[in-house]
């Protein structure tokens, strides 16, 4: 689990750009290898007086906020050795930084996952998601900060949903269901989430 984190990372310019909807790259989720215990830290980016980050390398670029083996991680746009990633805490603040390729394994994404998998409260750090399967589809609560919440409903197309608003209203959000995570992939300006987002499953 990462530390106390300055949110999006002050110095991760490019990578938090990468993350948001509509991505340059297709976002995918990976899980941190290393041995027990070992810390693997975010790295910043830009210049340093020991040289360019995140090429640099821990500990010249090396962020507070650190991942622990198995944490999940939200992946995107590679940069040489370093891939820009994001982790999501249970409380739905984000980090977003750097990370070494070699850290990182792939999680492959579930091909059609059962209405069931999708249940569950979310959350992310504009806005929280609480998702109930209902008959073959799906219908969810997205709830902001001082603004009323809307209710969506829709049908999962493998671990694709796409949720409408069910009153009269421009909310339309797309997600992809993926481990932990649930991915906007495109901007839902209707929605207040006009960059998309990351939401991340609640333990229960």
């Amino acid at each position: 689990m990462a530390t106390a984190a300055t949110g999006a990372a002050a110095g991760a310019a490019e990578c938090s750009r990468a993350l948001q909807a509509p991505h340059p790259a297709r976002l995918a989720v990976a899980r941190i290898l290393a041995p027990a215990q070992a810390r693997v830290n975010f790295l910043t980016e830009g210049q340093t007086a020991t040289g360019a980050c995140p090429e640099a390398g821990a500990p010249a670029c090396a962020m507070r906020a650190y991942l622990l083996a198995r944490d999940l991680v939200v992946t995107g746009i590679a940069r040489g050795a370093h891939v820009c990633a994001a982790f999501v805490s249970p409380a739905g603040r984000q980090t977003t930084g750097w990370l070494p390729a070699t850290s990182l394994s792939p999680v492959l994404e579930p091909a059609h996952p059962a209405p069931g998998w999708w249940q569950g409260m979310y959350r992310g750090p504009a806005a929280r998601l609480t998702v109930e399967p209902e008959g073959e589809g799906l219908r969810a609560a997205l709830r902001r900060e001082g603004r009323p919440d809307i209710q969506l409903a829709g049908r999962p197309d493998a671990n694709e949903v796409l949720l409408r608003e069910e009153a009269a209203g421009d909310c339309t959000l797309v997600l992809r269901l993926v481990a932990d995570y649930l991915i906007a992939d495109k901007p839902a300006p209707g929605c207040g989430l006009p960059q998309g987002g990351l939401f991340r499953k609640q333990p229960e």
